[in-house]
């Protein structure tokens, strides 16, 4: 009878082991899976699947603190861009909106409090970027404009760059042309030049690539840059691409916001200047894969309206207020 018991026992155990061979079986066939179709660029790789679950996520505060010197501002403009950057009472604005979001722009940087913007970067010449710059230059003292390289790319000859470039002349405010390696000090941070676009046609291709890094917190904005400019960046400043925050390039186009890119930059957050209903589409679905891919949270203009950003206590914040474009 025990040897009967014995020879029992090992059958029970047999199916154990063939439960541990089908589940190893199985694993080893969801990783080969994985790995084919994350080669073919159609699912994300390991790499990418690990980061989203480690990224932090993001925390949501009413407002932002008093206490709070840096901070990143997406002002909401409809259809267009218009970025702050604040840093210990000091001030920089990448791009001004459209020419409708005068109003938003200057009541945005009344309520802070700023009466002098340290510098003013054009990204590039359209008109969804610099349609209230005129406005902002006149309404404040300057202390340096920063042009997009032009030479890349073919001259603007729109009525509204013309008048940017009047104003400039008008207020004697210094101005340059952007150039990688550039740095430009502002309180507690600094503004670094990644690039200024590439030889194109398309101006959105002649958008100055640009960093900002404060006391723990760094932004990545590329203006409109498309998948050349992208490329390039990759290229030359790959190591310098990761930062907490990214501006989504050209409203979360895909032409813009490839896959390789936003790896590099491994963003927490990533905000999408956009109005509401717009004719574009944007941001696009393909965009919206790709932050999704690497763990970003996405956050919106035309759903939320002004956005500040915020690092505290080593943890990324960030605050909303209603605009005329949020949902």
């Amino acid at each position: 009878m025990a040897a009967k018991r014995r020879r029992g026992s090992r059958k029970r155990k047999a199916p154990v082991k063939n439960l541990r061979w089908w589940l190893f079986t199985i694993a080893a066939a969801v990783c080969l899976l994985v790995d084919v179709l994350a080669d073919q660029g159609l699912i994300p790789g390991w790499d990418e699947l690990g980061g989203a679950v480690g990224n932090r996520v993001p925390q949501q505060s009413a407002a932002v603190p008093e206490t709070v010197l840096d901070a990143v501002h997406f002002i909401d403009v409809g259809q267009g861009d218009s970025v702050l950057l604040q840093s210990a009472g000091h001030y920089a604005l990448i791009d001004a909106g459209v020419r409708d979001s005068k109003e938003a722009i200057l009541d945005y940087l009344d309520s802070l409090g700023v009466t002098k913007l340290d510098y003013v970067f054009m990204t590039h010449p359209h008109a969804d970027h610099i349609g209230s710059m005129a406005a902002v230059l006149k309404q404040y003292e300057i202390g340096q404009m920063i042009l997009p390289n032009i030479d890349n790319g073919p001259e603007p000859t729109t009525s509204t760059y013309e008048r940017v470039l009047d104003v400039l002349e008008e207020k004697s405010i210094p101005t340059t042309c952007a150039s990688p390696e550039d740095t430009y000090s502002l309180g507690n941070g600094c503004i670094t030049i990644l690039g200024d676009g590439v030889k194109t046609d398309n101006l959105n291709n002649t958008s100055t690539a640009l960093r900002f890094d404060a006391n723990g917190l760094s932004l990545v904005a590329t203006g409109d840059g498309e998948k050349e400019v992208e490329k390039q960046l990759l290229a030359t400043k790959k190591k310098e691409l990761q930062a907490d925050v990214y501006k989504a390039a050209h409203h979360g186009s895909s032409t813009s916001n490839t896959l390789e890119f936003l790896q590099a930059v491994s963003p927490q957050v990533v905000v999408v200047s956009c109005g509401k209903d717009n004719s574009y589409g944007h941001p696009h679905k393909e965009a919206m894969q790709n932050f999704a891919a690497v763990g970003a949270q996405v956050l919106r203009t035309d759903e939320l309206g002004s956005i500040a950003v915020w690092e505290q206590e080593g943890e990324v914040h960030y605050a909303c207020t209603a605009g005329k474009d949020a949902a």
